[in-house]
């Protein structure tokens, strides 16, 4: 009876290995490291985004701009494209409206492939021409009521800091 028993426990064993309990996110595969929540990344826009040109959901093209390094290991390459979009854009009006833009951070890749989240937003406003234009156009001339207010622009080169948005284990090399 013994037998039968421990038999059927190896049998079960075989067939549903036990499994380790780690709490989620708090796995990481031999050869890797855990990037955590939080954790900041500089970017790099390489493009321009401006009030004028850009539309609600347009894609914006990032770059890393310096080395993510856990443990002494890259986990994410400086150069690694990156994805935003954007989630405002209004263009300039008339009586001196100023124009609006702002891009959210979406998503880039470790350097084992795996896309990680990330979390950032960057908003631009032109300048108000609002109170110039009003004063003009009731002392002077109607015609400066059509005077619009500055375009919103977000240069190329310019620097965003992002944060990872959830727990990710890298693998690297090395």
């Amino acid at each position: 009876m013994k037998n039968f028993f421990l038999v059927l426990l190896l049998v079960v064993l075989s067939i549903f290995p036990p499994q380790v309990m780690v709490p989620i996110g708090q796995a990481v595969e031999a050869g890797a490291v855990q990037l955590k929540r939080g954790t900041p990344v500089s970017l790099r826009l390489t493009q321009m985004v401006s009030s004028e040109t850009s539309h609600l959901g347009d894609i914006v093209h990032m770059e890393v701009l310096r080395d993510v390094v856990v443990d002494g290991k890259v986990v994410i390459d400086a150069g690694t494209p990156v994805q935003g979009e954007v989630i405002a854009a209004s263009d300039r009006g008339f009586i001196g409206e100023a124009g609006r833009v702002g891009i959210s951070v979406k998503s880039t890749s470790t350097v084992d492939g795996r896309t990680v989240y990330l979390r950032s937003t960057l908003h631009r406003e032109g300048e108000e021409k609002q109170t110039l234009s009003l004063v003009l156009g009731l002392v002077l001339c109607f015609l400066f009521l059509f005077m619009k207010g500055g375009e919103a622009e977000i240069m190329a080169g310019s620097e965003v800091k992002a944060y990872i948005d959830d727990d990710a284990a890298v693998a690297v090399k090395g």
